[in-house]
């Protein structure tokens, strides 16, 4: 993941654990989701720590001229995980002026019904893939590898095809406003 100062995947590192923090404080007010809020948290925190790996390898000089084995692969996995960052974000701020439950559930149902996997699961997924690509740089050859990219790949392209419609929807209501 090409990076100015290097620093991108500490940067998504942190963003993920602030997704977390904001998810543990939301958890306490959505009680029957309280269960699955926490695994999501659990998962974030998973992330943030592979990725701080990655970036370990990054500029280990032991590791570095193996980097080039996932650079493709990372890119994709940190674009989708941001997709993913940004939505919750979004619905933190949605929260503001709406009720929580009814901004989980409308998260939940993007996610599942729209892009195909749920918020827990797609974290999964990426923990898995991260984690399978330090392996990769390691010198190891991990087990499903394909099938974790071949999930990752299907869910950006349905990210962003819903990104597209979204962007769309708000161009067409700023169009009818200026009637």
């Amino acid at each position: 993941m090409a990076d100015s100062d290097g620093r991108a995947f500490i940067r998504l590192a942190e963003s993920a654990e602030g997704v977390a923090a904001g998810l543990y404080s939301f958890r306490d007010s959505l009680p029957r989701n309280a269960a699955r809020i926490t695994a999501v948290v659990g998962e974030l925190f998973a992330i943030s720590s592979t990725l701080r790996g990655i970036d370990a390898t990054q500029t280990d000089r032991r590791y570095q001229p193996s980097f080039y084995r996932i650079e493709n692969d990372i890119g994709l996995a940190c674009v989708s995980l941001q997709y993913t960052l940004d939505a919750v974000a979004g619905m933190f701020g949605r929260s503001r002026e709406l009720d929580r439950q009814m901004v989980w559930d409308d998260l939940q149902h993007r996610m599942e019904r729209v892009e195909g996997l749920g918020l827990l699961e797609r974290l999964e997924c990426y923990k898995d893939f991260l984690k399978a690509l330090l392996e990769v740089v390691t010198g190891c050859q991990p087990q499903g590898l394909r099938e974790l990219k071949r999930e990752i790949v299907t869910l950006l392209d349905a990210q962003e095809v819903t990104r597209l419609q979204f962007q769309g929807r708000r161009q067409t209501l700023a169009d009818a406003s200026m009637y």
